[in-house]
């Protein structure tokens, strides 16, 4: 077993829909008792929801959510795009959602040392954003806003932020600044550490862009992330562990109940059937 003095940290990386691998991957590690076991968590862009109903000890709340309202029009309707509507409602998922029908228990995360980073709309720096925070609904509207997807922008203390998903490698790298030598990393997609195809990377995600100070900010961005993960993942003194899907079932932008319930499992399977990485997360993460 590791040294249990160094600090742990868990991060779950955004990614749509495909956000719904982390639920199962989440009830495996709560079965395994790591799960509340690290010094930190940190959700970015559709990770913040699904961290925040795990800490608020709400396990089931978030799946039926993925199950029930998400395979809705009034969450995601793709043909929005053509009346100037949002693509997915966000206003709708967290003040009807999140907060009336299946509220989050928010006085439980007040305790919580959870984090929730957001880019800067207008400066393109990242800022963390406390679960304790008195507008944290805005918090988390703000995680998962992709303007071109959701049509605005969300405002948290007089300042436009947006979905930090673009950033996971900056945000990994501050957190061993700040001294979490113990790092997990849900994420449901292989950019972490595959920088191969980076130009097809920025042209993803700056092609919809249109204001082209806010491209340049994104562009800088996500060069600046890429980048990083040379340095996180070729220092063999980083003690980090990634888990990704062994299959894909959902894209991060289709709303299938099947599909969905099916990516839910394979979080859950992808660690509860592999002793190997259920060794070492024990092995890393248990106190």
């Amino acid at each position: 077993m590791e040294n249990n003095n160094e600090k742990s940290a868990i991060v779950i990386v955004g990614g749509a829909f495909r956000s719904t691998y982390y639920s199962g991957s989440l009830r495996a590690l709560d079965e395994l008792g790591i799960g509340n076991q690290f010094d930190l968590y940190v959700g970015l862009s559709a990770g913040a929801p699904v961290m925040s109903y795990f800490l608020a000890e709400q396990l089931d709340e978030m799946p039926f959510i993925w199950r029930e309202f998400v395979p809705t029009k009034l969450v995601y309707n793709p043909k929005n795009i053509f009346k100037k509507k949002p693509i997915i409602d966000l206003d709708y998922l967290i003040d009807e959602v999140f907060w009336q029908k299946k509220p989050i228990n928010i006085d439980k995360l007040k305790d919580k040392n959870f984090l929730v980073p957001l880019v800067n709309y207008t400066e393109g720096n990242i800022e963390y954003f406390k679960s304790d925070h008195e507008n944290f609904k805005e918090i988390l509207k703000a995680s998962m806003c992709i303007p071109w997807i959701s049509k605005k922008t969300y405002e948290i203390e007089n300042t436009k932020f947006v979905d930090a998903g673009i950033a996971e490698n900056l945000v990994i790298k501050k957190l061993l600044e700040d001294g979490y030598s113990k790092i997990l990393v849900l994420i449901n997609h292989s950019g972490l550490h595959d920088i191969k195809n980076w130009k097809e990377v920025l042209i993803e995600k700056l092609f919809l862009i249109s204001n082209p100070k806010i491209r340049k900010i994104f562009k800088k961005i996500l060069i600046e992330n890429i980048k990083e993960n040379l340095n996180i993942f070729n220092n063999k003194n980083n003690k980090i562990i990634t888990i990704s899907p062994t299959k894909y079932h959902v894209s991060k932008f289709e709303n299938s109940k099947d599909k969905l319930e099916k990516n839910i499992e394979q979080g859950y399977i992808d660690i509860m059937e592999n002793p190997e990485l259920k060794d070492k997360l024990l092995n890393l993460f248990s106190k």
